[in-house]
């Protein structure tokens, strides 16, 4: 499948792209297998065959109904109204897809919604919930500053790292690794990878599942690491 991924430049056919935006993915699925059942473009059926996976995961990212998206809201921020949700919904505060024609809400859009709305994290019923929330004065002072300036800047330095697990292969066995970098587009810039454990390939800037790869024998304790 990760060998696959570069096919999602492909255009999705429009009848099928009008289906997945209503929400209606019985209806897309069925065309793309009415088509898949057919003799296609390479790069055309590899793009179905994804979209197919992609469409099966939505409903499972985006959980939550409108009813239910409510009561979390209420289980944690005092004195919330469906109103207030609906103010959420129609702003695009809360991020949601349309399935079958309803709304359905992410799994961590109540975290979205308290991370990025001040009044709403004032009005917790307890501090930390739903999750973590020490960087509110930072994301706070931010705002604050893209208000007053129009655009902000920061310049990252970042360092991911996997170890293999014992007994997730036989030692000596070729293994083949992805650590994630970013993908270069309106908000990021400037990438440069300063150390990596010997990559076998880097994706161009513009891959949409931008990684470093690595493919080598496993060893005792194996580590891989990209820092950027």
């Amino acid at each position: 499948m990760n060998r696959d991924l570069k096919y999602l430049h492909a255009p999705l056919p429009e009848d099928i792209e009008k289906f997945k935006l209503a929400g209606k993915f019985d209806d897309a699925c069925e065309i793309i297998d009415s088509r898949l059942a057919k003799p296609l473009p390479l790069a055309l059926r590899k793009r179905l065959e994804l979209e197919k996976e992609i469409i099966r995961r939505i409903p499972e990212k985006y959980p939550h109904s409108f009813d239910a998206a409510v009561l979390i809201m209420q289980e944690i921020v005092r004195d919330f109204s469906p109103g207030e949700m609906r103010e959420l919904w129609r702003g695009d505060a809360a991020d949601w897809y349309f399935i079958d024609g309803e709304p359905r809400f992410a799994d961590n859009f109540a975290d979205n919604i308290i991370k990025t709305r001040p009044a709403y994290a004032k009005r917790l019923k307890t501090p930390d919930a739903p999750a973590n929330l020490a960087d509110l004065a930072l994301r706070a002072e931010a705002r604050a500053k893209l208000k007053q300036r129009g655009s902000l800047k920061y310049k990252l330095r970042a360092r991911s790292e996997i170890t293999i697990a014992p007994g997730a292969a036989k030692i000596g066995e070729i293994i083949k690794v992805h650590i994630p970098i970013p993908v270069e587009y309106a908000q990021v810039e400037g990438f440069k990878l300063i150390s990596a454990s010997s990559p076998k390939l880097i994706s161009p800037p513009d891959y949409p599942q931008r990684t470093a790869y690595f493919e080598e024998p496993l060893c005792d304790g194996q580590k891989f690491f990209a820092e950027y």
